[in-house]
């Protein structure tokens, strides 16, 4: 049997068992925001770590690969975060799990990105609704899906 057979043997089987073991998958949820922690602030941006609890119902863990998601303070767009660590999420479980993220302000809003006005309403009404929405790339090997994701919370801000 020649080397072009054999590949082409090899390629079926492979995309025989990518296909049917594709079939049992159930969607990975993000279930909840648990937590928020500013690791830097400067006039360009945030860099930080969320807490997210995501659920995978399957019987295979995966990883989640850097993504983009677009960040919201009180109902004003202030840019994208950009996730900057990989993390292994297991198998049949729900976990909380710590991701990386850098967000760079948004230029077009304000000096800053955030813009003084903004900073200012959100330093008197003592509380900040922070808001992300995206995809999280998730995948294993040559396998990839993007999970959609949207979430917002209320984090109360103390000043000392």
């Amino acid at each position: 049997m020649s080397c072009r057979a054999l590949l082409f043997y090899f390629t079926a089987i492979l995309i025989t068992l990518t296909g049917i073991s594709c079939n049992s998958w159930k969607d990975v949820t993000v279930e909840e925001f648990e937590g928020f922690q500013m690791k830097k602030f400067s006039k360009d941006g945030i860099e930080g770590s969320i807490n997210l609890k995501i659920g995978n119902p399957n019987k295979i863990g995966f990883s989640i690969y850097s993504s983009v998601t677009e960040v919201s303070v009180n109902g004003n767009k202030v840019g994208e975060a950009d996730l900057t660590n990989s993390v292994h999420i297991d198998a049949n479980c729900s976990k909380t799990y710590a991701i990386n993220f850098i967000c760079k302000f948004d230029k077009n809003n304000g000096k800053d990105g955030l813009g003084l006005n903004n900073l200012l309403a959100i330093a008197l009404s003592r509380q900040a609704e922070i808001k992300m929405k995206g995809e999280l790339l998730a995948g294993k090997f040559i396998w990839r899906k993007r999970i959609p994701f949207e979430f917002s919370k209320k984090i109360p801000l103390s000043l000392n």
